[in-house]
């Protein structure tokens, strides 16, 4: 019977035992596994604060307290945390120093940062030399801190070591001896039982190394497969140097090393030594101070750390910023303190055209002489070619912020106020420029707008009535005042003197007003109109008196085309045999609209309509002053459609158009009247057909068709000028803008 319970206390204790060992086992995978992701130590508390105290199955299981404790990473994945944030702060260091040193803009700046990942910390710095001694102090504290908490680190981790492997060692000689049984005396008697329990406990046990060698330096290799049978059946406790087994060295851990390689001495100087690093890396985490370093050391010497595309990208940045900023501050720097500030707000403009023009007349047209010089006739039936040239330049100067003075220059001559062409072909003689343009603009308000001087066409208007190359030249007041919406109405009044004689008190003058609305829509639906009224002040001729035969040649205009009906004012006497005047007076009245449907933006569909008579003209007067009869035209209209951009400034852009136009003889003065349809005038009706083609930005082409036929051909006087006068004219023009 005591042998049965013998027995099975031997067999409880044997499975007991396997248990045990099976546990042991399992630690021993797991400790495996850790060296192959071994945890780097990592000392985070401070020299003055004792680290906690750890149980030694809590620091060796770590998942029984992974809610308390989160898993430590591994020194691969911290040593790249650390390298990543050296670099990100090298290269935040960088990119604040290139912008202080302005080689980099903030948009630059802010780019490389989204590139590149990089954090910027916001550094406040008012006092650099204070920074710098702030600096010195602070590495020099950072020194003294960092070796106080090594040598209180290394003492406190080889303490809290010793202590737990002691709490450990005891406590597991306690739980063996309570495990051995008291009576195994008593069962001796069964010697053959003893020793299978015997050998089954040497053989699980074999796969054990005692702390002692452990501790002693002896590697597994100085052990024979003897010696470890003879030592494990002598040492009963088995279980507690397979527990200690635990207390190897973590450094031994980290290296991958054997255990037959580490000595106490090796183990207590690479601690150290890891135990010094981590807190230099704790340390260096604390102070980051000591990671900034002045302007001229960083500029010197860019951080390896930087990756090499950053690197590169800097390098070009600086070198191409350098390229463009340098001259321009140079000169910037040279021309501050010579130029006025005004000077540097100067704006410049202008454009140039190149011109083919064909002539072609019918060859039954009649004789006209030129009306200004009335012993000269006009070609009216030989075809001609020309080539010609138009330049304008011009500048405007802001004033202040309400007022502008505009200056131009172009070519042209000084008796064409409706042409600023000049015609090649003078034997290379050079041509004449005249100022074109030269008038003051100021808007006080948004809504008022003034202009004094030689002026553009202030009106709404076709060239119908004005040619677009005509300037104006007096005072003219503008008024745009906002209705609702897109709506909007204006107003337009000005005076403009025509002809100042120092013999007579009757000046020529114009003077006039424009009102009108207009709904302005870049896509959908505008439209425009305008109602104005010309009235011309002393235009009419007026007959000289044989008594004074010159006095009133002040009467005559200064220059005109042809169309209008005209009388000689000359009498015996006079020194000319022939000077013409207007035999009408002239207040016109015309009404400009367009309809722009621009649903297709940016191609646009603009209708066209004007029209204009003459209240002033009184048949009876016109009669009476040329002893001829007159038909008496004083209506004049134009209506077209053009389909495609309302301004052509880039390649690919075009434009065609269509217009007829209708002009009576006296429905307007012809001497302001478009300087190419008839060659200029009235009595004249026709086509216009045309297209524009961008071939670049700012360039464009220019191809006009204009075929008209005289309505009346009443140059009719006591010679007999006049009769029927067709022309058309072929343009080909080459514009640029700039």
């Amino acid at each position: 019977m005591k042998r049965c319970e013998a027995i099975i206390r031997f067999a409880r204790l044997r499975e007991v035992r396997i248990y045990v060992r099976l546990s042991l086992c399992l630690f021993l995978i797991l400790l495996f596994l850790g060296c192959a992701a071994p945890q780097p130590l990592i000392i985070k508390n401070h020299p003055e604060e004792p680290p906690p105290r750890k149980s030694f199955f809590s620091s060796i299981w770590p998942l029984q307290h992974k809610q308390e404790e989160p898993p430590q990473k591994s020194t691969a994945a911290l040593h790249q945390e650390d390298q990543k944030k050296a670099a990100n702060s090298d290269m935040a260091d960088m990119l604040n120093l290139l912008k202080s040193k302005n080689v980099i803009s903030a948009d630059e700046a802010n780019r490389l940062v989204k590139k590149y990942g990089i954090t910027l910390p916001t550094v406040k710095n008012d006092n650099p030399a204070a920074s710098k001694s702030d600096n010195g102090r602070a590495e020099k504290a950072a020194a003294n801190k960092t070796d106080e908490s090594r040598e209180s680190n290394q003492e406190q981790f080889t303490n809290s070591t010793k202590e737990e492997s002691s709490e450990e060692l005891k406590k597991s000689d306690k739980e063996q001896k309570e495990e051995t049984p008291a009576n195994i005396d008593e069962e001796k008697k069964d010697e053959e039982m003893k020793k299978d329990v015997s050998g089954s406990v040497v053989n699980d046990e074999q796969k054990d190394v005692s702390l002692e060698d452990i501790k002693s330096g002896k590697g597994q290799s100085e052990k024979t497969p003897a010696n470890t049978d003879e030592e494990m059946k002598k040492d009963v406790s088995a279980l507690a140097v397979n527990d200690e087994q635990k207390d190897v060295s973590l450094e031994d851990t980290k290296s991958g090393k054997g255990q037959n390689e580490k000595t106490p001495a090796n183990i207590d100087e690479e601690m150290k030594k890891d135990v010094s690093a981590s807190a230099g890396n704790e340390e260096q985490k604390d102070v980051p101070q000591e990671a900034v370093t002045n302007d001229k050391k960083q500029s010197e010497n860019i951080p390896v750390s930087i990756s090499e595309d950053l690197k590169k990208e800097i390098e070009e940045q600086v070198k191409i910023q350098i390229q463009k900023e340098v001259p321009k501050e140079i000169k910037e720097l040279d021309l501050a303190s010579a130029v006025p500030e005004w000077i540097k707000n100067i704006r410049f403009g202008g454009d140039m055209r190149l011109r083919y023009e064909g002539d072609r007349f019918d060859q039954n047209n009649g004789y006209y002489f030129i009306p200004s010089t009335p012993t000269q006739l006009m070609n009216t039936t030989t075809d001609h070619d020309y080539f010609r040239y138009r330049v304008r330049i011009g500048v405007e100067v802001p004033v202040n912020d309400q007022m502008e003075a505009i200056i131009r220059l172009g070519t042209g001559n000084n008796t064409v106020p409706v042409s600023t062409t000049l015609t090649m072909g003078n034997y290379m003689e050079r041509d004449t420029a005249y100022l074109d343009l030269a008038y003051i603009r100021w808007h006080p308000w948004n809504f008022l707008t003034f202009e004094g001087g030689r002026m553009p066409n202030p009106w709404f208007y076709s060239d119908l009535v004005w040619s677009p190359s005509l300037n104006f030249e007096g005072f003219a007041l503008k008024l745009n005042e906002p209705i609702m919406g897109p709506l909007s109405s204006f107003l337009t009044i000005g005076a403009f003197p025509l002809q100042q004689d120092s013999l007579s008190s009757n000046s020529k003058y114009l003077t006039a007003g424009q009102l009108g609305l207009e709904r302005k829509q870049e896509k959908g639906i505008s439209w425009k109109i305008g109602a104005a009224y010309y009235n011309y002040s002393n235009i009419t001729g007026e007959m000289n008196n044989p008594s004074n035969p010159d006095l009133m040649d002040w009467s005559a205009p200064l220059y005109m085309q042809k169309g209008n009906t005209i009388f000689n004012i000359e009498t015996t006497g006079s020194a000319n045999a022939y000077l013409f005047a207007l035999a009408s007076q002239f207040r016109e009245f015309n009404v400009t609209a367009n309809f722009d449907i621009g649903f297709w933006n940016p191609v646009h569909i603009i209708f066209l309509g004007d029209y204009v008579r003459n209240l002033g003209f009184n048949l009876s007067d016109v009669e009476q002053r040329t002893g001829l009869p007159n038909a008496g035209d004083i209506d004049g209209y134009q209506v077209g459609v053009a389909v495609g951009y309302p301004e052509i400034k880039e390649l690919g852009q075009w434009k065609t158009y269509l217009y007829y136009k209708y002009l009576g003889a006296d429905a307007v003065v012809d001497a302001y009247t478009d300087y190419d349809f008839h060659l200029g005038g009235t009595d004249a009706k026709g086509w216009i057909v045309g297209a524009d083609l961008g071939l670049s930005k700012n360039l464009w082409l220019t191809a006009r068709w204009l075929t008209s036929n005289e309505i009346h051909g009443n140059q009719l006087n006591q010679s007999g000028f006049g009769g029927p006068l067709a022309i058309d004219v072929i343009q080909v023009d080459l514009n640029a803008r700039f």
